[in-house]
């Protein structure tokens, strides 16, 4: 799977997600401005308690996106932001990350769904990309320090080489994923 091919869809709904995100994105209210009524995912949160990820209705979630946002063959101006990659089922639902982030993240970890482009299957857990704009980069990244499952990971630090990452929850999936999505952090500034 290689994101550069032109009209690949994960690499459309990342631009996408960016065109969607960046009018919207607001640091006086960082929990609530990337969270829209009309892309709330179904039975949320419940549904979604410790990062538990439901392929087809994030699909649904990039659909309904794409046909809300006027059509254009460009982006005027690229806002800057970095892809998140969250680990499926892998939060205690201890919510420490919430706090931190100032409710950016959610007490399950999971990033605002505004965020939400693409799910991978990859081993026995999925991934959920998220693209996240670059003023809301340090609250995520307050979130992601104080987890104690390591549910989050920049896909950019991700390593080029070795297979595995800080813990055993991203060693199974990291080499496959930076493989799949190598050309997306390349796109994060183009």
């Amino acid at each position: 799977m290689d994101f550069r091919t032109p009209g690949h869809p994960h690499l459309l709904a990342l631009r996408q997600t960016r065109r969607w995100c960046h009018p919207r994105a607001d640091l006086a209210q960082p929990a609530a401005s990337l969270r829209s009524a009309v892309l709330r995912p179904p039975e949320y949160p419940d549904a979604w308690s410790c990062t538990r990820l439901h392929p087809a209705w994030i699909e649904q979630l990039v659909a309904r996106r794409a046909a809300l946002l006027p059509e254009t063959d460009h982006e005027d101006a690229v806002p800057a932001g970095r892809v998140l990659a969250v680990l499926e089922d892998a939060d205690t639902h201890m919510g420490e990350g919430e706090p931190a982030s100032r409710g950016v993240v959610d007490d399950v970890y999971l990033p605002p769904w505004d965020t939400w482009f693409a799910y991978l299957p990859l081993g026995r857990a999925g991934v959920l990309l998220a693209w996240i704009p670059s003023a809301f980069e340090p609250l995520v990244e307050a979130a992601r320090v104080v987890a104690a499952t390591e549910p989050l990971a920049w896909l950019d630090d991700l390593p080029s080489e070795s297979p595995a990452f800080s813990g055993d929850r991203w060693s199974e999936v990291s080499a496959e994923l930076r493989r799949h999505t190598r050309s997306l952090e390349a796109q994060r500034d183009d």
